[in-house]
């Protein structure tokens, strides 16, 4: 499962949202803020949403359409919302990282370095499953793995830091 990242807007609004889907959980960040739903199905456009965590499981009603970058949601008035894919390019800071961060929670799968390793940029770090998918967690940079911050088997948290590096000798 992979974890989908927009841009939303309406009008001058506008969000930062994620989505995630894994079987019937659906799973929505806006703005960083994490929203959990139950999809019930739904025939055609219409589609029925269950919030599990309110105290009286609100079932929400809806119907969706999408056209282009355009998605329409009728859920008791009619809203017209502007995708935009967000930009996936990373600012040199981040890809000069001397940190592996867990993107979000899950296992980990394979551990593919130890500590006093030279790696180069790109290369595969950390294999983490998390919603039934593979994530590889690559070498930001060229160095020396400095510490490695879990074992395989173990369940990493969102952002923890799982490999650390240091710059290769002189």
């Amino acid at each position: 499962m992979s974890l989908v990242k927009r841009q939303i807007s309406l009008g001058s609004r506008r969000w930062e949202i994620e989505v995630a889907v894994e079987g019937n959980d659906l799973q929505v960040w806006i703005d960083g803020v994490a929203h959990r739903f139950e999809i019930r199905g739904g025939l055609g456009s219409r589609i029925d949403l269950v919030e599990p965590d309110h105290p009286h499981r609100a079932v929400m009603r809806g119907h969706c359409a999408r056209s282009g970058d355009h998605l329409w949601v009728h859920a008791g008035r009619a809203l017209r919302f502007t995708l935009e894919r967000m930009d996936r390019r990373r600012t040199h800071a981040e890809t000069e990282s001397d940190t592996v961060h867990a993107p979000m929670t899950g296992t980990v799968r394979k551990v593919c370095v130890a500590p006093d390793e030279e790696v180069t940029r790109g290369q595969p770090l950390v294999i983490l499953e998390a919603m039934k998918m593979e994530h590889v967690l690559r070498a930001p940079r060229d160095g020396v793995v400095a510490q490695v911050n879990t074992t395989e088997g173990t369940q990493a948290e969102a952002q923890s830091i799982l490999v650390r590096l240091q710059p290769l000798p002189s």
